[in-house]
């Protein structure tokens, strides 16, 4: 269960800059400060969706999560340019009432600039990853397709990780299985999916099996082998809790997926409302309040977080 709630400081809910690239160095503009710590809350939940740029990121946000049509919601555009940049939140928070708080919470969404972009390079990328997990409860990770060593390879900025985490209360920790109590849930999400969740015998199974099984160690000695596994094994370690998600393509009309964002409900595939729905129930479950040393993040500790990585 989950509703919007009006945001104190605006009247007309809209999308700031929360993390920008400005002058060579990463900053949280005055706007994000005073919108996470002028209404004052106790605990506060964050919900990020990453993955390559030109994926559906704001549009998955926007149709799926907001349910804002049109021109109302992140910022999205139909060509082959990043339009996201830097990390954008949303001014609204959603309510969020489910099994991890006795009372709902504020949950706010994330949307980030889209990894690989052609202007940008790996260092860039990384840092955005790396804010986006620290601040998340929930990180969506969005990506086309069956998961493959493409996919995976993509995902592997999560190696850069145990390297760049360097934000005070880290400092002592060493290992990825410690590294992993800030981490927040992981929930891949695969678009335009179309074959059949079996195994390799023919079995139905489930998307999180379906990942599960993707993230086996594969059997071999070589040095491609072993480069293959450690991706494998620190995305486990990382994200001891983590859960996969299938959607269909929107459309099948191409000219309508260069303009999903004003598309009326009637223009989607029945099985991508039907799933769409679902997603939304399975985010809105998995969403807990963000938590850092045992202790629940409050929209002030938040900014500190978002600050501390910034400088990193």
């Amino acid at each position: 269960n989950y509703r919007l709630e009006n945001n104190l400081n605006s009247s007309t809910p809209k999308a700031y800059p929360f993390v920008i690239f400005e002058n060579g160095k990463f900053i949280i503009p005055e706007e994000a400060k005073k919108l996470l710590t002028e209404n004052n809350f106790t605990k506060i939940g964050i919900i990020s969706l990453v993955g390559k740029y030109r994926t559906g990121k704001s549009f998955l946000l926007n149709r799926v999560l907001l349910n804002k049509q049109q021109n109302s919601g992140f910022g999205v555009g139909p060509t082959f340019r990043p339009c996201t940049k830097g990390i954008w939140i949303w001014s609204e928070p959603i309510m969020i009432s489910n099994s991890s708080c006795l009372k709902p919470f504020p949950c706010f969404l994330v949307d980030t600039e889209g990894l690989g972009a052609y202007i940008e390079e790996i260092n860039h990328d990384t840092k955005i990853f790396l804010i986006a997990v620290l601040i998340s409860s929930l990180f969506i990770y969005n990506s086309f397709g069956a998961i493959d060593e493409i996919s995976l390879t993509s995902l592997s900025l999560v190696l850069n990780l145990s390297e760049t985490i360097k934000i005070k209360s880290l400092k002592h920790k060493d290992t990825e299985e410690e590294l992993a109590e800030y981490f927040p849930a992981l929930l891949w999400l695969l678009r335009d999916f179309s074959l059949k969740l079996e195994d390799k015998n023919g079995n139905v199974i489930t998307e999180k099996q379906y990942l599960e099984n993707a993230l086996k160690e594969l059997s071999g000695l070589t040095n491609t082998i072993e480069e293959k596994n450690r991706v494998r094994n620190l995305i486990r370690a990382y994200f001891p809790e983590r859960d996969c998600y299938v959607m269909v393509r929107p459309t099948e009309n191409e000219q309508d997926l260069q303009n999903l964002q004003n598309l009326p409900d009637s223009k989607f595939r029945k099985e991508f409302l039907e799933q769409s729905k679902i997603f939304r129930n399975k985010v809105m479950k998995k969403t807990k309040p963000k938590r850092l040393n045992g202790k629940v993040l409050t929209g002030a500790m938040l900014v500190e977080i978002g600050r501390a990585s910034c400088r990193e």
